[in-house]
């Protein structure tokens, strides 16, 4: 059986598992070779589904497992951007933590921090700000 299938919606397995919170059915398809990069509709890969809908356990098994960290989707926003514009914290922490670039930009040039600062959420605003010792967010950056 392909574990990787596209339904008519552009969207496979690991998605929909994904999508759903199931971290066992997730780690059942990472056994049977189901590609965690695998982009369907809009470019969206299984590591921005659980971004988006702050699943951090499934987050974390899909890097644990290959998953691109910084890969963009059609307009080119990764899952850190997705995860501060959800505000879902404990992903963007798990990002940031496994080396997230904290400045990327997206195609017409917003940033997480931008994501964050829309949507007035302080606590990401500040982990963007506080990065890590290897980055930490440029707030004065214009979009």
């Amino acid at each position: 059986k392909n574990v990787n299938v596209l339904s008519k919606n552009q969207f496979s397995p690991l998605h929909l598992s994904t999508y759903r919170g199931d971290c066992e059915q997730v780690e059942v398809l990472i056994t049977y070779r189901a590609d965690v990069n695998q982009t369907g509709h809009s470019g969206v890969a299984a590591l921005h589904i659980a971004a988006m809908c702050g699943h951090h356990e499934i987050a974390k098994i899909l890097l644990e497992n290959g998953a691109k960290i910084d890969m963009g989707d059609v307009v080119k926003f990764s899952s850190l951007h997705i995860a501060c514009h959800f505000g879902h914290e404990k992903v963007v922490e798990l990002l940031i933590s496994n080396g997230s670039d904290i400045n990327i930009s997206g195609s017409v040039g917003d940033r997480p921090i931008h994501l964050a600062s829309s949507k007035s959420n302080l606590k990401i605003m500040q982990l963007l700000v506080d990065g890590t010792t290897h980055q930490k967010a440029d707030v004065n950056v214009k979009d």
